[in-house]
C-alpha cells in the first residue's frame, strides 16, 4: 500500500523484532563491582544478527554507562 521494498519491509521487521527482544534480555551483576552482564547472552547474539551490528560493540553499548559532571568531564562506567 505504501510501495515499500522487501528490503525496506525486511529492515523494518528486524528493527521491530530486536526491540521487542531487548526487552527480554536479563542483566545481573558482572565480576567487576558495579558492573553487569546479560544473564543470557545468546539473546544479544541474536539481538546484533538482527540488527547487523557487531555483538561485542552491542554488548558495550547495553552494559556501559557514560555520563558528563562539569565542563567537558565524561566518565564511563561499566
Amino acid at each position: 500500500m505504501l510501495g515499500f521494498t522487501a528490503e525496506i519491509q525486511s529492515s523494518i521487521w528486524r528493527t521491530l523484532a530486536g526491540i521487542l527482544l531487548l526487552g527480554n534480555i536479563d542483566f545481573v551483576p558482572g565480576k567487576a563491582s558495579d558492573s553487569s552482564e546479560p544473564k543470557d547472552p545468546s539473546l544479544v547474539a541474536t539481538l546484533a544478527g538482527l540488527w547487523k551490528v557487531e555483538e561485542a560493540f552491542l554488548l558495550r553499548a547495553l552494559v556501559t554507562r557514560t555520563f558528563a559532571t562539569g565542563v567537558g568531564n565524561k566518565s564511563t562506567l561499566r
